[in-house]
């Protein structure tokens, strides 16, 4: 075999062999733009003179910014697999209130702003070069402000809770991951009284490394509420 002909072998033997060489670890930051679906539609008993009262929130836009750091990645100890995990969420819902008499319905528009914020420590096992088994214990916060609706406005209202999760992250290739999860969250729904309650949510998530360390990403998270979106990620 020549060595021109050789070297084309040569090069996709060795990029072939790159596949498996990216670690899994929990050193990055990402964010994405998504639908953040608040799943509120609730409708009070009728009132004498009034009617019946509902209110119901729409989906909306959501930026989303996640990030993870593993300050003592390359410890020989169990350390090395301690991180530090946060998240912050924005989002604004339109809302809608509706009052029907007498088959007549009339509609009143408003919105609230949806902030949310999560962060705690968490742990991952590697159990091989391409599967990695992680939990999370976090600190989740949520606050509805600048509610409006009709041109009335409330004050702002919060609410904070405790939050665990378990996933596992599979480094398909050099290019390409999944991770799943399942987790817990105090504050992660609205109930009737339009405070925060508890919620359990499945999440799954995709990225294409496309350069060394920066990853396009889609994810999905499921439950009472939904957030779904896509954006960057990029690996420290």
């Amino acid at each position: 075999m020549s060595l021109k002909k050789g070297l084309p072998l040569v090069l996709l033997l060795a990029s072939a062999g790159t596949l498996e060489a990216r670690e899994i670890d929990f050193n990055y930051v990402e964010g994405t733009i998504g639908i953040f679906d608040l799943d509120f539609d609730e409708s009070a008993p009728p009132i004498p003179g009034l009617g019946t009262i509902s209110l119901e929130s729409d989906d909306d836009v959501s930026y989303d910014f996640r990030g993870a750091w593993q300050p003592w990645k390359g410890n020989s100890s169990w350390l090395n697999g301690v991180h530090l995990f946060g998240a912050l969420g924005f989002t604004e819902n339109d809302l809608e209130l509706s009052i029907t008499n007498g088959g007549t319905t009339t509609t009143t528009d408003g919105s609230v702003d949806i902030f949310r914020a999560r962060g705690g420590v968490g742990y991952g096992f590697d159990l091989n070069e391409q599967w990695n088994l992680y939990g999370r214990l976090t600190w989740d916060y949520v606050e509805l402000e600048d509610l409006n609706l009709g041109g009335a406005s409330s004050d702002d209202v919060d609410d904070d809770g405790v939050g665990f999760e378990i996933g596992a992250r599979w480094m398909i290739n050099n290019q390409f991951e999944l991770q799943g999860y399942g987790r817990y969250t105090d504050v992660g729904e609205l109930d009737d009284d339009g405070e925060a309650d508890d919620d359990i949510l499945l999440g799954l998530s995709g990225r294409w490394y496309f350069a060394d360390r920066w990853a396009l990403i889609a994810n999905g998270e499921f439950g009472e509420t939904m957030l779904y979106g896509a954006g960057v990620r990029f690996d420290f």
